[in-house]
């Protein structure tokens, strides 16, 4: 390799520390326009209840958040929850406790485990969001998701304070 490119300074000292290169940090290379127009072609349903949606994409591993956001959803006063529910696609490691949480709390109803959202259908699965959340504790070059949630249309985006999400 001639050049290297990454997408944050935090992303730059990482390859500098990790690996001893020199990396240009470059713009976010997500097409808005496109994202915008598979969400409106393949839109993911709406909640027959009318509650909002919350929605959580990623792989279901200790750094995305996954389970502090099952965690944190249980807190909420049961007036709160039943007017909320939580989408969660994504995979991995976590999926079982992920489960185990949603059945100990009783939240069955509220948390739904999507599973594997494909790129394809990712756009409007972010676009049915009202608050698309992300919090991911660390590990994050930049959170190209968050840019998709918010080319999709989500309602609102919120990311995790790591360096990649938090870089300006």
């Amino acid at each position: 390799f001639d050049e290297f490119a990454v997408l944050s300074a935090p992303a730059a000292a990482f390859a500098k520390r990790a690996f001893g290169i020199e990396a240009a940090v470059i713009p976010v290379p997500v097409c808005i326009d496109d994202i915008a127009a598979q969400a409106a072609a393949k839109p993911w349903p709406v909640d027959p209840a009318g509650r909002t949606i919350i929605a959580f994409l990623g792989r279901l591993v200790e750094r995305k958040g996954a389970v502090e956001l099952v965690e944190a959803f249980a807190l909420l006063p049961p007036r709160a929850r039943a007017r909320v529910v939580l989408r969660m696609g994504g995979r991995g490691p976590l999926s079982a406790r992920i489960e185990a949480l949603i059945a100990q709390h009783g939240l069955e109803g509220s948390v739904s485990l999507e599973g594997f959202i494909s790129d394809e259908y990712k756009p409007g699965f972010l676009a049915a969001a009202d608050l698309a959340v992300f919090p991911a504790t660390g590990g994050e070059s930049f959170g190209i998701v968050l840019t998709e949630a918010m080319a999709a249309g989500a309602g609102a985006v919120l990311g995790g304070d790591n360096p990649g999400y938090s870089w300006t």
